[in-house]
């Protein structure tokens, strides 16, 4: 029976993981870590404050939610691992894993060595409309993809410095939002590979990138990302041998305002959107049911973070 949690991340942690595990009603306890938690005006519910990961490590949780900048999430993780934290059975990553794709690689290994079930929190596939579009794809031949992600990162407004730009400390828009792209294409096929790329740059930020790959040896996939743009578009085009799919949104809420059509024709859908947190509890769920095929995920997890590992290599190295 899992009773009790570590959350870890007083922003997105408090904001998101915090409010997720509050829907679950399992959990006796809730700790929620970070060096500044005291600072922060959080409703704590049953929650206690911690600003020492060791010291919260003590409670012995039965699973652990991370939402910190990579390279903290990646020293918390080689923790449990190396201290063998027998009580921790469940554990929801965050996107980087790491701030490299080598620190990834051992984490993952680690993690599965210790036999600790583990997620990490893309959430689009949560979403309702993604569900039903991929549905209706899985059987389908798929001949062309054209994904486009197009919006306007803070930093370009507020110019306040932030990890998030920086790739070596597993931000940029590589690690931090190409990566989602990856997972939502590898949730369709099989292999991926890069056949060319061409990217641009606002002063040392690499802001906007164009990729045509190849996937399961036949399907052509051109890829547009842009962090610096005033239009916001989230968009994914399939082509299959006889129909179109055209899965949009023009929100600044990356979760909400989606729209399917199917050979231009919009289809209509019952169901409530969700916000970051349902579809946050919906991994959490997941994770703690087991209901998800862990070899397939764990190996889109892994192969999200590799072809991001070759993006960066042909961009900055």
């Amino acid at each position: 029976m899992i009773k009790n949690i570590n959350i870890f991340g007083s922003n997105f942690g408090s904001l998101v993981h915090l409010e997720a595990v509050k829907k679950i009603s399992k959990f006796l306890n809730i700790l929620i870590c970070s060096p500044n938690i005291h600072k922060k005006k959080i409703n704590l519910c049953k929650s206690k404050k911690f600003n020492n990961y060791q010291e919260t490590l003590k409670s012995n949780p039965d699973a652990v939610g991370i939402a910190t900048q990579p390279k903290i999430q990646s020293k918390i993780c080689k923790y449990i691992i190396k201290n063998k934290i027998n009580s921790i059975k469940y554990i929801l990553l965050e996107k980087p894993i790491a701030q490299n794709f080598k620190e990834v690689k051992s984490i993952i290994k680690g993690l599965k060595k210790r036999k600790i079930n583990f997620l990490v929190n893309f959430i689009f596939e949560n979403n309702l409309i993604f569900k039903k579009t991929y549905f209706f794809l899985k059987r389908k031949n798929i001949t062309y993809v054209e994904y486009k992600w197009k919006f306007q990162q803070m930093y370009f407004k507020n110019k306040i410095a932030t990890w998030k730009t920086n790739y070596i400390e597993g931000g940029g828009i590589v690690n931090y939002y190409l990566i989602h792209i990856y997972y939502n294409l590898y949730l369709l096929f099989n292999k991926l590979e890069i056949i060319k790329i061409n990217y641009s740059r606002n002063n040392k930020i690499v802001t906007k990138i164009n990729l045509l790959l190849k996937a399961d040896k036949k399907t052509k996939i051109l890829i547009e990302i842009d962090i610096n743009s005033l239009n916001n578009q989230h968009s994914i085009f399939f082509l299959t041998s006889n129909k179109t799919y055209n899965l949009i949104s023009t929100s600044k809420n990356w979760v909400k305002g989606f729209k399917l059509f199917i050979n231009n024709k919009k289809i209509k859908f019952k169901g409530k959107e969700f916000n970051r947190e349902n579809l946050t509890q919906q991994n959490y769920s997941r994770l703690f049911s087991s209901k998800y095929n862990k070899k397939k995920t764990i190996n889109n997890i892994f192969k999200s973070h590799y072809l991001c590992n070759e993006t960066i290599n042909k961009i900055y190295k």
